[in-house]
């Protein structure tokens, strides 16, 4: 009797091997561990490239994945994920210290349009408290949350796209020499490039552009007082091109370029010279 109950209770937990083992074979052998690279956290999170396709998994409902990005240097950024992909239910973008980027959201990106998960900037920003326009360099997370209810277990892509980008307020100004030229690029009809830059001696700033957008489409140019919220004295045309301001005093002054009409866009070169004088009547000589 008691040998014909152990061959019962054998087959019996031979039986649950079997279910509960067979399953997890077939599991391991639909998911490759080159699917599933994802991190859990900050701490584990791998980093993927700028400018890539990436596939990714989720397990369960409870399966957070985390990938590292580092951005070298200020600019824009998307990240667009798969129309089909059930199991993402939501991406946030969160900065060195894992919290989340403020004013980094799901819209329509201002550059391209369309809309992404994450889009730095985004079309919302124009009603909006928060101004996130460009995004520093650093390095970031990208967390994507699955479906809080079940997922399916299917493999999904999600791609970047960084586009390098000059500040676009005072505070995100990008340092320029004058005399000196820089390259720039206007990507949509609110866009603008600021620059800072400092004289330490009386005199003029002259300031103009030169590449893609010739006359009559060359961009406008503002230059602004260190509190960024004034004109620098009254400004006039140049003879040859771009902008000439009254004397300045030596100090910090942002030079912002922007598209003369919404739909003046494309590549320029920004030139700016320093005329040093005590009067305007010296910048005739120059």
């Amino acid at each position: 009797m008691c040998q014909q109950f152990r061959k019962i209770f054998n087959l019996w937990l031979v039986l649950v091997l079997i279910s509960i083992g067979l399953p997890a074979m077939a599991y391991a052998q639909a998911v490759p561990f080159n699917q599933h690279p994802h991190g859990h956290d900050c701490m584990s999170a791998r980093q993927i490239s700028l400018n890539s396709d990436i596939t990714a998994l989720l397990l369960d409902p409870a399966d957070y994945a985390f990938y590292q990005i580092v951005i070298p240097q200020r600019g824009l950024l998307d990240v667009s994920l798969d129309p089909g992909a059930f199991d993402a239910w939501n991406m946030e973008l969160l900065d060195s210290s894992c919290q989340p980027v403020a004013g980094a959201t799901s819209d329509n990106s201002l550059v391209t349009g369309k809309w992404a998960r994450v889009t730095i900037p985004h079309k919302g920003l124009f009603t909006s408290d928060i101004s996130l326009w460009t995004l520093a360099p650093g390095t970031y997370f990208v967390r994507i949350k699955p479906n809080p209810v079940d997922v399916f277990q299917e493999t999904f892509a999600f791609r970047t796209k960084f586009t390098p980008h000059y500040g676009h307020d005072c505070d995100s100004a990008e340092p320029m020499k004058i005399p000196g030229a820089i390259d720039g690029e206007l990507l949509y009809g609110a866009d603008r490039e600021v620059f800072r830059v400092e004289t330490t001696e009386t005199g003029l700033i002259r300031a103009w552009t030169t590449g893609e957008l010739a006359s009559p489409k060359e961009p406008a140019i503002r230059v602004y007082t260190a509190d960024c919220s004034t004109d620098a004295t009254q400004q006039t045309n140049d003879e040859r091109q771009g902008i000439v301001t009254n004397v300045l005093t030596p100090r910090i002054y942002y030079v912002v370029v922007e598209p003369w009409k919404p739909g003046y866009l494309g590549k320029f070169t920004l030139h700016l010279e320093f005329v040093r004088t005590s009067t305007g009547d010296d910048m005739l000589e120059h």
